[in-house]
């Protein structure tokens, strides 16, 4: 709360210097115009005393900040120290920190100023409190669970419901139609996927050309995949062979997310090509 705090006084104090000014007249007190802590004397100043800093000032405030953000050469910035904060402390490795960033920051920096930085949540009495609407209640996926667990009917509570489901299917001797169903979700193969390259490098995913030979069978990528790699294209065709001789099911589901984890490099081609070898 206090960093949301310390935000708007920011923007209040940067963005609109002549604010206080303007509604205090000469009576308004100096602030220095760059000091955080005085920026947030500013904002404590405007509530407490004078209460001249309300619900319109604080949105006010907070929409010029975030017009800000959204400004190219701010974007340009965030995205730079984002970068840099990745290939310092995060993944060594600009190769895959920059797109990764250029990639996500379009998306995640516009989405974050309409909602947790936008100028109704953080001026909304659940965050800073100068204004009453509209109203924000935390959610806690714990307590929701919870609360549909206590909520659930006496037969259900016991959560073993399946299993006595199971149990009279069982005991029913007369003859029953059944499918076989198979689920497959998640497949990420990798078309680049080379055995021979080494498994183990600097980079989200590895195994691939790009990431270099070794001669040592310790740190060689195998024939048939490795945990910190995709899946081999060759094992995904024997894997629905398989599926198709053998096991034969009456119907699939298939639920996607095929493509490699590449996520720094992701292309829309590049899925739906991904997509269309699976089929």
């Amino acid at each position: 709360m206090k960093i949301q705090l310390l935000l708007v006084s920011l923007v209040v104090s940067l963005s609109k210097a002549n604010l206080v000014k303007s509604l205090l007249g000469d009576e308004a007190p100096v602030f220095p115009k760059y000091e955080m802590s005085t920026n947030l004397n500013v904002l404590k100043y405007l509530k407490q005393e004078t209460g001249i800093l309300g619900c319109t000032a604080c949105q006010m405030g907070v929409g010029y900040f975030d017009s800000f953000l959204n400004e190219k050469k701010t974007m340009a910035t965030i995205e730079d120290l984002a970068t840099y904060v990745c290939a310092t402390f995060m993944m060594p490795n600009a190769t895959v920190c920059e797109p990764a960033v250029r990639m996500m920051a379009p998306i995640v920096i516009p989405n974050l100023t309409k909602l947790k930085l936008g100028p109704d949540f953080l001026c909304s009495g659940t965050v800073a409190g100068f204004c009453d609407y509209p109203k924000y209640k935390p959610l806690s996926a714990d307590d929701y669970a919870a609360s549909h667990l206590t909520l659930k009917k006496p037969e259900l509570k016991n959560n073993d419901f399946m299993d006595k489901i199971y149990d009279k299917i069982a005991a029913d001797k007369s003859q029953r139609k059944t499918l076989k169903v198979l689920h497959i979700s998640d497949i990420h193969f990798d078309f680049d996927y080379t055995p021979g390259t080494i498994k183990t490098c600097n980079m989200p995913l590895c195994c691939n050309p790009m990431n270099g030979f070794t001669s040592d069978p310790e740190l060689a990528a195998r024939p048939f995949g490795e945990y910190s790699c995709d899946l081999p294209e060759g094992v995904l065709t024997d894997m629905l062979k398989y599926i198709s001789t053998e096991i034969k099911p009456d119907t699939i589901a298939w639920t996607g997310d095929n493509s490699v984890h590449k996520v720094w490099n992701d292309t829309e081609d590049e899925i739906i090509q991904y997509t269309q070898r699976v089929t």
